[in-house]
């Protein structure tokens, strides 16, 4: 019988496995399917969800996840590269899932969350079987999945769809150690198959996120020291590195020749090395006390750097870091198990310990996601241990040995149902990060968003000044505020604002795009094509920025000069309306009208319930004189939206030229009602009732037309011949 070599399911974790776990009776099958469906119930609630924070940006303002003509940018550019930004994170295949589920699900949120939820599973599934290779017997393993799944840090990883960077890179980093450990632990030898296939899920790892490069020190501690032979002459299988190291200077390369350098990229000189330490020793206690004590979570809030080493957060790291290094040095040659999994949380957790990298975002809960597997591991063997240790004959503590296990993830599971509403969408994610804490600039932006989209505009207006209150640096806040103030008519204040938000950061493109609509409707094209241009020059792919590009070149008459701002922008979002309409208006007056057909009718797909394309398809069908062709489609756009003034209109001046006269009536009488101050209106209708011969009402209509717009011409002209 041929060997096989690769392990066909979860189940063959490990050979000297029993088929049922020892000290327990759920089979290992069993224990698979039960941690998944408990792992996807919790989290089953997310696909009620809406998008929050950076979801929007990644999937409906992102034009790399349009098409699969994008998978060149995607892999020779930075992460946020297709917003002009340059971060050092270089993580294709976070993108190029992205770009799959948007193919396969568009902007629905539900599919997302879906996805998210099942990954988090899959990643559940490989705590609990790398746990079994490492604690082959009890029910620790099943412990360490249980706790994994609730633990309450997780919810900021798996709600938002923006957390699937943590979720893919913990599965393949997973993966890549469970194929590594092979079917046994007895080989310090790997079959060459074995070692490529855990390099390949470990290139996927670090290509999802960075601080998967931990991963090859882990390795070779769990080869010195876990493996079978003496751990003081240990045997270090060299030849299982090189796929690795191959692979990891491929990865090296890659960044080398994409950002110049193979660190991170960093702004302006960050704090001292006495202020990195103390930060870096404060972010290890908050975290190692939100491990343990998950309550006060709370999301984006602004780091601020301890002021001493008495500081509660600094002390809390110190004594966590003496009590890991204890525990480290006393188990490595005992138990070198426990050794291993204090060394994944420390290089799993260091890197963004560094507040050079992150500075104001260094503490996230999202950070714990891959650290905290080491502590699962560590809590459910506890766990396990703990419901072994009381005999029965003392039945009190026999009592309380076995239920402290499920009273523990009773309370982590009830942690988790109640933090999981704080992100149905981003006023929510906004008032429960408020409540923890007051002066989270960035939930001040947030919630003033969700005020403005329903119209509450005075509430709006105060969360941005809040936000400018607790983070003056905060440009968003006021770009969003200049927003506000340009919707009420107070151009000067807005104006204001926006040039002290391109102040605070002058790479903002953001900021110049909205000035340039502020200045383009105050007729200042000249000035707002260079405020566009500038937004462009930040981000090439700012289809909006192209597109107003393109309306003032084609309202300035440069029509060669419009098309091809236009086509850049389409190339940017193609599944824009505005500048799919825009495109065919400038194929039109070029006097490409089958092309500005096909452009128009594009546009009827992208936004099948918008009157905009049937009113653009009518207006050329007018201008070439097709006017049953024109007048279907005024037909269609009252389909989608029947009560159109506009579309009304223009149906029943249609109607009234091609003689039909009781047609135009009906209609202009129905614009009327939707629009009685339009003197347009009104004056047409009258005319409508004079060739009915209709002349009281003709004479009304057009006297109420002369009230609204005294200057009227037609309204006198035939005022004047009914008198």
């Amino acid at each position: 019988m041929q060997r096989r070599l690769i392990p066909s399911s979860l189940d063959d974790v490990s050979s000297p496995l029993p088929t049922r776990v020892s000290g327990g009776s759920i089979p290992n099958r069993l224990s698979l399917l039960l941690l998944f469906s408990f792992s996807i119930l919790l989290y089953i609630d997310t696909t009620r969800f809406d998008f929050v924070v950076d979801d929007s940006l990644l999937l409906a303002h992102n034009p790399y996840v349009l098409s699969f003509h994008s998978l060149k940018e995607i892999f020779s550019q930075d992460f946020w590269g297709f917003r002009g930004t340059a971060t050092g994170y270089y993580r294709p295949i976070v993108m190029v899932t992205l770009l799959v589920e948007r193919v396969l699900f568009g902007v629905s949120p539900p599919a997302y969350h879906l996805v998210n939820a099942i990954l988090n599973g899959l990643v559940v599934i490989l705590v609990y079987a790398l746990a079994r290779k490492l604690w082959p017997g009890g029910t620790g393993a099943l412990w360490a999945g249980a706790t994994f799944a609730a633990l309450p840090l997780h919810v900021e990883n798996v709600a938002p769809v923006s957390g699937i960077s943590d979720l893919e890179c913990a599965l393949f980093l997973l993966l890549s150690m469970w194929i590594y450990l092979g079917p046994g632990n007895s080989r310090p030898r790997l079959p060459r198959i074995y070692s490529w296939l855990a390099a390949a899920m470990f290139l996927l790892a670090v290509l999802s996120k960075e601080v998967a490069l931990a991963l090859p020190l882990l390795l070779i501690f769990y080869d010195v020291f876990l493996r079978a032979g003496s751990p003081s002459r240990p045997k270090i299988p060299f030849e299982n590195y090189v796929p690795f190291f191959l692979l990891l200077a491929l990865y090296l390369a890659l960044r080398l020749a994409i950002f110049g350098s193979i660190t991170k990229v960093t702004g302006a000189s960050g704090p001292g090395l006495k202020e990195t330490v103390l930060s870096a020793l404060g972010l290890m206690g908050t975290y190692a006390f939100k491990l343990v004590w998950p309550q006060h979570l709370a999301y984006f809030v602004k780091f601020r750097p301890p002021e001493g080493w008495l500081a509660l957060d600094v002390v809390l790291g110190v004594v966590f870091l003496l009590l890991a290094a204890t525990a480290f040095f006393r188990h490595w040659r005992r138990d070198p198990r426990v050794s291993f999994a204090i060394l994944w949380f420390l290089l799993f957790l260091g890197p963004v310990l560094n507040v050079r990298w992150l500075g104001f975002a260094a503490y996230g809960e999202r950070y714990l996601y891959i650290p905290s597997v080491a502590f699962c591991w560590l809590a459910g063997e506890g766990l396990a241990q703990l419901g072994r240790s009381a005999a029965r004959e003392h039945r009190l503590r026999f009592f309380l040995a076995r239920a402290i296990p499920w009273v523990v993830l009773a309370l982590l599971i009830g942690r988790t149902t109640l933090r999981l509403p704080d992100w149905r969408n981003d006023k929510t994610l906004a008032l429960a990060t408020l409540r923890e804490v007051p002066d989270a600039a960035m939930s001040h932006l947030y919630l003033g968003n969700s005020y403005r989209q329903a119209g509450e505009r005075t509430l709006a207006r105060q969360q941005y000044v809040a936000a400018i209150a607790s983070d003056p640096s905060l440009y968003e806040a006021y770009v969003d505020l200049a927003l506000v103030l340009q919707d009420d008519g107070a151009v000067a204040g807005a104006r204001a604002l926006f040039r002290r938000a391109a102040q605070v950061n002058p790479r903002a493109p953001e900021t110049f795009y909205g000035w340039g609509l502020l200045e383009r409707g105050a007729g200042d094209l000249e000035f707002a094509r260079q405020l566009f241009e500038r937004a462009v020059a930040l981000n090439p792919n700012y289809g909006d920025a192209l597109n107003n590009l393109g309306i003032i070149s084609m309202d300035q008459g440069r029509l060669d000069e419009a098309q091809g701002y236009l086509a850049a922008a389409a190339r940017a979002d193609p599944s824009s309306l505005s500048i799919c309409l825009n495109r065919g208006i400038l194929l039109a007056r070029k006097g490409n009208f089958v092309e500005a057909e096909a452009e128009f009718r594009h546009a009827a797909q992208l936004a099948p319930r918008s009157e905009a394309p049937y009113l653009s398809l009518a207006g050329l069908y007018e201008e070439r004189g097709k006017q049953s062709a024109a007048m279907d489609m005024y037909e269609k756009a009252l389909q989608v939206q029947p009560s159109s003034p506009t579309a009304l209109f223009r149906q029943g001046v249609l109607a009234l030229k091609m003689g039909d006269v009781p047609a135009a009536t009906s209609s202009l009488e129905k614009a009327a009602r939707i629009q009685p101050d339009s003197a347009l209106v009104h004056t047409q209708l009258g005319l409508a009732y004079r060739a009915a011969g209709r002349w009281v009402e003709a004479r009304r209509e057009l006297e109420t037309s002369l009230r609204l717009e005294p200057d009227g011409k037609t309204a006198k002209e035939a005022l004047q011949e009914l008198k």
